[in-house]
């Protein structure tokens, strides 16, 4: 049975900046250049949000981003 995606949470606190931190340095350990930041840093937050909950969230959806 598939875990992921997660049901959807209001406020998870394990989506933070340390969890984005730490898989950036992962990809620079396993050999991929690193991701510095940019379009590369919010492409990648969107593609983990999007696996842990399979969508994103409302605001990027409707092109309000931290609104």
């Amino acid at each position: 049975m598939d875990q992921y995606p997660l049901p959807p949470m209001d406020d998870d606190r394990r989506f933070n900046a340390g969890l984005l931190f730490d898989v950036r340095r992962l990809l620079r350990e396993h050999g991929y250049p690193a991701v510095t930041g940019g379009r590369d840093a919010v492409r990648l937050h969107m593609a983990l949000f999007r696996f842990l909950y399979g969508g994103l969230p409302e605001d990027e959806v409707h092109g309000r981003p931290g609104e």
